[in-house]
């Protein structure tokens, strides 16, 4: 996943992975890290290296299929992204990563098949990845986009998607995950 943080002001912060299951942190491998974040969504970390995002990985957490979602085929992973991240208001920066994260799931994906693409409820993930940020944002939503191949006979309800709303500091995570 990635981590984006836009305050108010240029502030210090610390981030603290509350869970073992990290497996790498661009740009720092570390639980517990402390930078500076601009306005721009610019962090600075203590060895001087400079990021537009926090990049982390995780390992042996397995996620469900999120009750609600799309079936499409592989192809239209792309075009099914673009959508989600236009429906929550993403940036165009956050858009751009989220389509990266999902070419690269998609690589795992096999090819000419429906897959189900959900999005993994905010609840869970702070139960199965939970972190801490000091001083606390105003806002942290948290999108995690849920792929597995199903067939054809699969059923789902689409879910209500809502802009998010970013009030004062502002954390946004995006994300992918592959069943297989």
């Amino acid at each position: 996943p990635l981590l984006f943080f836009y305050p108010q002001t240029t502030s210090n912060f610390s981030l603290v992975f509350n869970h073992n299951n990290i497996a790498y942190i661009d740009p720092i491998l570390s639980q517990n890290l402390t930078f500076t974040a601009r306005p721009n969504g610019k962090l600075i970390f203590n060895n001087a290296v400079t990021r537009d995002r926090l990049h982390y990985e995780y390992a042996q957490v397995a996620f469900q299929r999120p009750q609600k979602g799309w079936i499409i085929d592989t192809e239209s992973i792309e075009e099914k992204v673009v959508l989600i991240a236009k429906q929550l208001g993403l940036t165009t920066q956050e858009t751009s990563s989220l389509l990266k994260e999902a070419a690269r799931a998609q690589t795992s994906l096999p090819m000419n098949h429906m897959i189900f693409v959900g999005l993994i409820d905010e609840t869970i993930l702070q139960d199965k990845l939970p972190f801490t940020i000091s001083p606390r944002p105003e806002t942290i939503r948290r999108v995690h986009v849920y792929f597995e191949p199903v067939t054809r006979s699969t059923k789902a309800l689409a879910p209500d998607l809502t802009s998010i709303e970013r009030e004062g500091f502002t954390v946004i995570e995006i994300g992918t995950y592959v069943q297989q």
